[in-house]
């Protein structure tokens, strides 16, 4: 309870500006953690059933100890650590000799050739320490300007949070819903530190989770809206490096996440701001793509996403609006220039 307290103390800090204090509290909630009680270990990550040669795998958890040794499903565990898996009535021993962060061999068959990996039991995350952890690091990011001290805390977010899901609580959607802020943020550090590869890896697992998330909660429009933003972080960071046809699918798949927020009674303004700034991205990445031409169309849909928002009183929507009502004429000039070739001609004197 205390390091709750502590971390609560660092939320309250920050938000006063009290900056150097309130890492302070969080350092001090994240030390009282570590003197806890440790939490079991999670579970591997995959479900089994007898076969003929051993323990067939029927279903693997996403970012569980099995889906990253590479586990896959239809595959024959023959062993485990070394001892033989003839039935499930050896799995529970096998299973309580583990111990977390040390590695054991797996041997199993996979399309009848014998495969040999490696999985790494790992103890369940702290919902608590993932969010203390999460809101270090985005202290270091965002209010102190520091990318390089807030890399490691928010590593240890991701991981914490990833570790949290294998509880499989009642809890999963806001741990999901942590676990995609934490990513993006991660992403975001990883641009401000120029490691590219950082930041696609951040902001993809942080799209993939959100998306997750819907899939298991589609009545719930704030779910929708987190995929929307991170999906449309994505597609920004495609559209940059010019993998246009994977930008184009993102923005799209961001699109479809803003219209289903409105259509299940999500925030108007907010979500229809974003489908605004959505649909306008994609026609620049389609005018990129295909010419003004293919931009066209895309634009028009944004201009009726617009309708009803030209009344508020919203610098941000004022100045979405004005931006694709210029993108939507520039584009029609430039089609019709193409359509008459012969207007660009005009006034020149003839041979």
């Amino acid at each position: 309870e205390s390091r709750r307290l502590w971390s609560a103390r660092g939320a309250f800090e920050a938000r006063l500006g009290r900056l150097e204090e309130a890492t302070r509290s969080y350092e001090r909630s994240l030390a009282l953690a570590e003197l806890a009680e440790p939490e079991a270990m999670a579970p591997l990550g995959f479900a089994l059933e007898a076969g003929a040669t051993g323990l067939i795998v029927v279903s693997v958890t996403p970012d569980s100890p099995a889906a990253t040794a590479g586990i896959r499903v239809g595959d024959v565990l023959l062993s485990l650590a070394d001892v033989q898996l003839p039935s499930l009535d050896a799995w529970p021993e096998v299973r309580g000799d583990l111990k977390p962060n040390v590695a054991v061999p797996v041997a199993a068959l996979r399309a009848g050739d014998r495969v040999n990996l490696e999985i790494v039991p790992v103890r369940l995350g702290d919902i608590t320490t993932a969010a203390t952890k999460y809101n270090l690091g985005y202290l270091f990011l965002e209010r102190m300007d520091q990318p390089d001290r807030a890399r490691p805390w928010l590593e240890q977010a991701v991981d914490e949070y990833r570790r949290a899901l294998l509880r499989q609580s009642a809890a999963t959607p806001d741990i999901r819903q942590g676990l995609a802020f934490a990513a993006g943020v991660l992403g975001t550090c990883g641009l401000r530190l120029g490691d590219m590869e950082l930041f696609e890896r951040g902001t993809r697992q942080a799209a993939r989770v959100a998306e997750e998330n819907v899939r298991a909660n589609p009545a719930v429009p704030a779910y929708r809206t987190l995929a929307g933003i991170n999906l449309t972080n994505l597609s920004t960071m495609l559209w940059q490096q010019e993998r246009f046809d994977e930008a184009a699918e993102a923005c799209e798949a961001a699109i479809g996440q803003f219209r289903s927020a409105l259509e299940t009674g999500g925030n108007l303004a907010s979500d229809r701001l974003q489908l605004l700034q959505s649909l306008t991205n994609l026609g620049l990445i389609r005018e990129a793509q295909g010419g003004a031409e293919a931009a066209g169309p895309i634009y028009e849909a944004a201009l009726e996403a617009a309708r009803g928002l030209n009344d508020a009183d919203d610098p941000r929507i004022d100045a979405a609006v004005g931006k694709v009502r210029r993108l939507h004429a520039e584009s029609r000039r430039k089609v019709a220039e193409q359509q008459s070739p012969a207007r660009s001609e005009k006034g020149k004197p003839s041979d």
